[in-house]
């Protein structure tokens, strides 16, 4: 049985967390357990998108959909300050999208991708600790 608090009640949310908080994230977005959201303001994510569980994402992310479809974003991925994922991507589990990164293809499980486009440092990452970067 309904009891006709959806409207009532998506008002109050997009006021919250719209206005005063600076998130918007649509009430039909997929969002799993555990989400944490790191100085939350200038956060936009697409209602179409989906959200994983342990996801940290942090201020100026935007999740968005292009007409071929929206990110899908895998447990505990890490989303950097003002990235974007752009269109019909999945970030895999554990991934770390860099700040300022834009991702607009599939990032493998455990990557680290940064730039415009985003690409991944892993290899960098291990040349770098054997001092030869």
């Amino acid at each position: 049985m309904r009891l006709g608090f959806g409207l009532p009640f998506s008002f109050l949310y997009r006021l919250a967390g719209l206005f005063l908080f600076g998130i918007d994230i649509p009430t039909r977005t997929s969002v799993g357990k555990g989400i944490s959201i790191h100085h939350g303001f200038g956060i936009v994510i697409h209602a179409d998108s989906v959200i994983g569980d342990f996801v940290t994402i942090r201020q100026g992310v935007t999740i968005g959909a292009t007409s071929r479809g929206a990110p899908i974003i895998r447990n505990q991925a890490n989303l950097g300050a003002s990235s974007l994922v752009i269109g019909p991507v999945i970030v895999g589990c554990n991934a770390v999208v860099g700040a300022g990164a834009v991702v607009v293809k599939d990032v493998p499980d455990g990557d680290i991708v940064v730039g415009n486009p985003a690409k991944s440092i892993r290899d960098n990452a291990n040349a770098d600790s054997r001092g030869e970067l």
